[in-house]
């Protein structure tokens, strides 16, 4: 857990008031017009050289740094213009999302898939697939032999025709010490904090993740107001078990068996039962399993239990492909079970009881952090679902607990604390989000890195807490996201350094 004074927190809320937030609000620049003949693109170089190999990365790489000439035209001679050429996609779908692109003077909004060859688009099933409907343009190096283009396609570019230079000398900028560097261009923003000590840079970083903080915690409000503090807090902490490949099915499985549900079982094993059954985890005893005799008495005790509440399985849908084992559903459930079995399925009086005593803020976030480091217990309540479910094993870390925290209970705490009129507590929870250390990286914080420093690694001296992570994802989804990347219009730019030295 980090440190910092009373007064660290107190400047970052006013920076936060008097500046940050009237950015926020109007993303836009207004009469600033600035041409990006200028924009540069510094890259780390690398010691060793990346595999210079003929494929799709090269021609990615190529696109996103727009190392294109100035007129486009596609294979029917429609003039194209990139206005943004999109946020490059390491996961399943179009190769880059969120483009922004002119053909023939008409503004279009969506993906660009990128090939070697137009035949690719079918070898690669995207006709049959419905991630590739919002594809605006299709990207490839070879051009097709003849002049039957299929009509259904994209529009079609051809690379070979269009870059500023020829492959072979267009290779080395693939020469760097991470990927990532190639996919998110730096900005405006870059190049002014590369001369900004890291002080003040961080400053800015911890007043984006302090209005981050307080969007989630008015979130939580709107769901407290409309569900139940119980409900909200019960459906969020679901919602951020399920991670990014289950979230909706843990959202249903809240819905499905709601806290009041809960509340009126009498047991924990009933609990268990409800919830798990719903889920469609409980084990079937009647089919050999690698179970021993004591794991199989504990799937017919929750199997009578399920039954005797008269419920049916809701047919959710779980998606196990690659998931971590630590991050299987199956664990992830058995977690939120055990943080509710602490709280005796009632966070609303928890939360009461837990803030009766006033701490300091560095205590406040220790208990907490004990609170939802929860492991299973062997006593019987837990199916036997995944290897080591019942015996004891760790189901939530210390690092997947303190981005519960950051993302999910000081949040709603703060909402809960704002509806009671306890504004010493709301105070708290910022206090204590702003020690958090950092949490785990995802791929969005690395675009933000890139994004917003130059060279990248420079991060990692700037950003030393979960506050200044979080100020880094709301910089770049709130402005550079939203603006599709365009600098030159973006308030948060022009007025944080035309107002430097008042920072």
């Amino acid at each position: 857990m980090r440190d910092h004074g009373c007064e660290t927190y107190i400047g970052v809320r006013e920076m936060l008031a008097s500046h940050y937030q009237v950015c926020r609000d109007e993303p836009l620049a207004t009469g600033e017009v600035v041409s990006e003949e200028g924009r540069f693109y510094p890259y780390e170089q690398s010691a060793e050289h990346v595999q210079s190999t003929f494929d799709e990365t090269v021609l990615q790489v190529i696109w996103n740094e727009r190392r294109l000439k100035t007129e486009l035209y596609t294979c029917s001679g429609r003039r194209v213009r990139i206005l943004s050429p999109g946020i490059w996609n390491v996961e399943a779908g179009p190769d880059f999302k969120d483009a922004v692109i002119e053909i023939d003077g008409v503004e279009k909004r969506g993906h660009v898939e990128i090939h070697t060859s137009v035949r690719d688009w079918y070898r690669h099933g995207h006709d049959r697939e419905p991630l590739y409907q919002d594809v605006v343009l299709h990207a490839v190096y070879h051009r097709p032999e003849g002049t039957n283009i299929c009509p259904e396609l994209p529009p079609l570019l051809v690379l070979e025709d269009m870059m500023d230079s020829t492959l072979e000398d267009l290779r080395g900028i693939l020469q760097r010490a991470d990927v990532y560097a190639g996919r998110i261009a730096p900005g405006f923003c870059a190049a002014r904090w590369a001369i900004t000590d890291d002080g003040a840079v961080r400053n800015i970083l911890q007043a984006a993740g302090l209005a981050r903080f307080r969007d989630k915690a008015q979130r939580f409000s709107g769901s407290i107001r409309r569900l139940g503090a119980g409900q909200a807090f019960y459906e969020g902490m679901f919602d951020a078990l399920g991670y990014k490949s289950n979230r909706e099915s843990f959202q249903q499985l809240a819905r499905e068996v709601p806290l009041r549900e809960l509340q009126q079982l009498r047991t924990a094993r009933d609990r268990s039962a409800a919830l798990f059954g719903t889920a469609g985890f409980l084990p079937d005893p009647s089919i050999p399993q690698d179970l021993n005799e004591n794991q199989l008495r504990q799937a017919r005790a929750l199997w009578h239990a399920w039954w005797l509440q008269g419920r049916s399985y809701a047919g959710i849908t779980w998606n196990r492909g690659g998931v971590r084992p630590a991050n299987m559903p199956e664990k992830r459930l058995a977690a939120g079970f055990q943080v509710l079995e602490r709280m005796d399925c009632d966070p609303t009086m928890w939360i009461k009881d837990f803030t009766t005593s006033q701490t300091a803020p560095k205590e406040f976030l220790r208990n907490l952090e004990e609170v939802f480091s929860v492991r299973s217990n062997g006593d019987g309540h837990l199916p036997p679902v995944v290897k080591g479910i019942d015996t004891g094993e760790v189901l939530l870390g210390k690092e997947r607990v303190r981005d519960l925290l950051a993302n999910v209970i000081l949040p709603w705490i703060k909402a809960w604390a704002g509806a009671h009129n306890r504004t010493e507590l709301e105070q708290m929870t910022e206090e204590c989000f702003m020690l958090l250390p950092c949490l785990q990286g995802n791929r969005v914080l690395k675009e933000a890195k890139h994004r917003l420093f130059v060279p990248p690694g420079r991060a990692s001296a700037v950003v030393r807490g979960a506050a200044e992570q979080q100020g880094m994802l709301d910089i770049y989804r709130r402005f550079c996201c939203r603006l599709n990347h365009a600098c030159y219009a973006c308030s948060l730019f022009y007025r944080t350094f035309a107002e430097e030295k008042k920072l």
